[in-house]
């Protein structure tokens, strides 16, 4: 092994060296943030307000009884809006692919 091999490995080494160490700095300062999110999230008004949004239910539970109810009145047209409903969940289904 001459001297610019040696020196390879030694540069390889180092920079493998110090890839590692800002990857433990990074997820030490991830930690870190994320410990500071969660401490704010109960003390401050945006925390408080984040966590009502979080326990809201992904549904409107209001509007699908309100559906049901002019569905049963039959003041839909529930063909017609069937129609629309299956042909946004194509469109969405489309632009995912």
């Amino acid at each position: 092994m001459n001297t610019s091999d040696f020196e390879l490995k030694n540069a390889i080494n180092e920079t493998c060296q110090s890839t590692e160490r800002f990857a433990t700095q990074l997820e030490n300062e991830d930690d870190f943030l994320s410990g500071r999110l969660f401490e704010n999230l109960n003390s401050t008004p945006l925390g408080r307000l984040l966590k009502i949004i979080a326990s809201l239910p992904e549904i409107r539970q209001e509007k699908v009884v309100n559906a049901r109810h002019r569905i049963n009145c039959t003041e839909y047209e529930t063909g017609t809006r069937l129609d629309m409903a299956l042909d946004k969940v194509l469109e969405e289904l489309i632009a995912e692919s």
